[in-house]
């Protein structure tokens, strides 16, 4: 789950000091019993009584765990919840001394596994994740500590999902799915072993003449296999001109509707709130490199920025050369406007073609037929002056 001090914890359930014997000298810090007391209770031997709170050291970090649950005969036994001084909490049922399933992890910051069962290499068995929100974001089965089964279920924080088979950890398999966001169109085909997309179809649902209720999408060329493309520092895309399924579902270009608007980018289909309905991709490039441009040269550039991400990302902008914009069309989010009053909003996500990119995501329900627009947020960063056309879009828009 990421959480270190949970992690050293669990380490210690599953090691020799996790099943030692509970005796009255394990007992000290507040709230629990002294040998003193325990003396006075007749366990002078050892013996503990039931549902009495012990308190350990974690070695090396400096913290503590707490136990709270049954003890029979010296011994943690039945059901049992460890917390940790940062509130993580494990909740299992020991069997004398020993964690066993079933098993909840949690963690105020990073959400809750439940195991069905345990060993000391790890959680083992159908398992479920849900985030910090209590929203699930796994299911499928554990060996070892680590996702391991043929047919998994993970839900990414942009609305996409991931169906198939999981190998000591890592999306990998012949016939695994990325479902975009509102399920209506989806890859299908090989994940490598770096859980890196290697060929896909792509499908779309809702075809009446598809015996198996799916179709080549109408959007993509029926022989076009997808793989992971990550752009770089010359190329966006190995393929330019493929767009992106999910993408051509939702939106279409056309000339905006603002004054000085050049195109535009608008809504196919109606879409739901809260939906992921395309995306910014182009060549990486230091944010500094970015930031010491002219306006001129930044005029499709995006700082790939997120606390989401890493360190590696958080340094990178996303750029769309002037030279490169008639050849490419893989992706649409660059083609947005601005607008004080926008319906839509700038993402991180992760794609399974394009790696680490922004994604736009609806504020409420659009029209089919309305114009998608961001604000670029021109207004809240003042470390440069902004470009000339921000501050002329209050000229009124184009009327038809």
């Amino acid at each position: 789950m990421g959480d270190e001090l949970l992690a050293a914890a669990w380490s210690v359930l599953c090691s020799g000091s996790g099943a030692r014997k509970v005796s009255p000298a394990h007992h000290a810090g507040a709230g629990a019993a002294t040998a003193d007391a325990l003396d006075g209770a007749g366990c002078a031997e050892g013996k503990v009584p039931d549902a009495l709170e012990c308190e350990y050291t974690v070695p090396g970090l400096g913290g503590s765990v707490r136990f709270t649950g049954h003890v029979r005969d010296g011994w943690r036994s039945g059901r049992g919840r460890v917390t940790t001084d940062d509130g993580a909490v494990i909740e299992a049922t020991w069997e004398a001394g020993v964690p066993c399933g079933p098993i909840k992890l949690t963690s105020d910051d990073e959400g809750t596994i439940t195991a069905e069962s345990v060993t000391e290499a790890g959680l083992c068995g159908r398992v479920t994740e849900h985030d910090d929100d209590g929203d699930l974001r796994f299911e499928g089965a554990y060996v070892d500590g680590y996702r391991h089964c043929k047919a998994g279920r993970e839900i990414l924080p942009c609305g996409a999902e991931l169906h198939g088979q999981w190998v000591d950890g890592v999306f990998t398999g012949p016939h695994n799915q990325y479902l975009y966001p509102g399920g209506r169109s989806w890859l299908d085909g090989q994940w490598g072993r770096d859980g890196q997309m290697v060929a896909a179809a792509a499908f779309a649902s809702g075809d009446s003449d598809a015996t198996d209720g799916k179709s080549p999408h109408p959007d993509v060329p029926p022989s076009h296999r997808f793989s992971y493309d990550q752009s770089d520092g010359r190329s966006a895309s190995l393929t330019p001109t493929i767009g992106d399924p999910h993408e051509r579902a939702c939106t279409f270009p056309a000339v905006s509707m603002l004054h000085s608007g050049g195109t535009g980018l608008f809504a196919r289909v109606p879409l739901e709130r809260g939906l992921v309905v395309a995306y910014y991709n182009g060549v990486r490039l230091p944010v500094d490199v970015a930031n010491g441009r002219s306006w001129a040269d930044n005029e499709y550039t995006i700082s790939l920025y997120s606390e989401e991400q890493d360190d590696d990302d958080e340094a990178t902008a996303l750029d769309l050369p002037a030279a490169m914009l008639s050849s490419y069309s893989a992706t649409l989010g660059h083609l947005v406007n601005h607008s004080d009053h926008p319906n839509i909003e700038f993402e991180f996500c992760i794609h399974p073609r394009f790696g680490s990119i922004k994604c736009l995501r609806t504020l409420d329900v659009v029209a089919a037929g309305s114009e998608l627009y961001a604000d670029y947020g021109y207004g809240e960063f003042r470390e440069r002056t902004p470009p000339p056309w921000f501050e002329e879009r209050s000229k009124p828009d184009r009327q038809d």
